[in-house]
């Protein structure tokens, strides 16, 4: 469309907002270059978020967070309105969720970002709650979860209705990771009771709740109920999208109830979107559960699958063994994902100053031997 004037931009504004798209991201940033021509600064703020928006939800972050400080210098200019300001502090929460997730950005630079939009928010009209739920995001992203989960306490998950908060489908969402993580499997199950009921559902939940129930099952050892919400994930998810975190969870039961094929054709497709600019943490669950669906393959005896994707470009391929066919060898590759997933937590715990991540592999590869050997005692005669 044309962007001559600046009535163009803002109809091109509602376009961006219908959808997230690699187009809309473009279009968002032709909406900044001319507002810039345009010598327009309220129009120019307008348009970077409408791309931060993009950017975020289709994991652009690190263009999300390089874009968000130019918002920052536009806030510190002048007076907002009240629409900025609520616009701000909105993108300040997304950019929140990004940085703890790329282990190059040092861990004094994220609490002084924090320190800015915590003061941003409590001078704010609308501060509510939300200082405390990213003061403990960010304890569970850096590798301290006792903290996160004394802070977590301190909400009311599911039922505040403050003007900066997520819908209550998505706090009780937001929340789970932590809790499952922690061993709470009783309480998630309690909080996700008006989810899985269809009272309490928005755009992205239950979709994005399906493949944590998945891993909650999993880890209870419930095979049924995780049969049920893998089923359910399956049905609804949209595998043209990058969707590693929701396979992260799953995978590791997919290796363990022999769903090699789906396993299969989901890794190279993901792995096509995992490049360089993909964030430390996102790599970190999703190698680590690739390896754990590979050692399952392993250990059924499955020697040998075929990817449809070439690895032999990739960092570390050296440990790669492929036969005379073109097929990697299942020990091969789970020998390759621990190696790229210890490289990254090792980073994220360099910068965070623990060994939170580096354990974290060994505690779900403890308990995935421990699942798999109890799933195969269940399916002997």
């Amino acid at each position: 469309m044309k962007l001559e004037t600046k009535e163009d931009v803002r109809e091109a504004f509602k376009i961006c907002r219908k959808n997230y798209t690699e187009a809309n991201k473009k279009l968002a940033f032709k909406c900044i270059q001319r507002a810039k021509w345009l010598k327009d600064p309220e129009l120019e703020f307008d348009a970077r978020d409408s791309f931060i928006a993009q950017a975020v939800f289709l994991n652009y972050k690190e263009e999300a967070i390089s874009m968000f400080a130019k918002q920052i210098e536009y806030a510190d200019s002048r007076e907002l309105k009240f629409s900025q300001q609520l616009i701000l502090l909105w993108s300040y929460k997304w950019i929140m969720s990004a940085l703890p997730s790329f282990s190059d950005i040092p861990k004094e630079r994220i609490d002084n970002i924090f320190t800015d939009f915590e003061t941003r928010i409590n001078n704010s009209r609308w501060p509510g709650k939300t200082v405390v739920f990213y003061k403990g995001y960010l304890a569970y992203s850096m590798g301290r979860p006792e903290e996160a989960l004394k802070l977590q306490e301190k909400l009311e998950i599911g039922t505040s209705r403050d003007v900066m908060d997520d819908c209550k489908a998505c706090q009780i969402d937001g929340s789970l990771d932590l809790l499952i993580d922690m061993g709470q499997y009783g309480r998630v199950e309690k909080l996700v009771e008006p989810i899985v009921a269809g009272e309490l559902t928005c755009k992205d939940v239950p979709r994005r709740t399906y493949s944590k129930l998945v891993k909650l099952y999993y880890l209870k050892g419930n095979w049924e109920m995780a049969e049920k919400y893998d089923a359910l994930a399956k049905k609804d998810m949209d595998e043209k999208l990058f969707k590693s975190g929701s396979y992260a969870r799953m995978l590791p039961f997919w290796g363990i109830s022999k769903k090699f094929i789906r396993g299969i054709e989901v890794i190279p497709h993901q792995l096509t979107f995992i490049t360089e600019r993909v964030s430390a943490l996102r790599k970190f669950n999703f190698y680590l559960a690739c390896t754990l669906f590979f050692r399952a393959m392993k250990l059924y005896d499955e020697q040998w699958t075929s990817l449809n994707i070439n690895l032999s470009d990739r960092e570390s391929s050296d440990v790669l063994i492929l036969n005379d066919s073109g097929q990697y060898g299942t020990e091969s590759l789970e020998t390759w994902f621990r190696s790229m997933a210890t490289k990254r937590a090792k980073k994220l715990d360099t910068r965070n100053g623990n060994s939170f991540y580096i354990d974290k592999m060994h505690k779900e590869s403890q308990t995935f031997d421990e699942q798999l050997e109890q799933y195969r005692k269940n399916e002997a005669p």
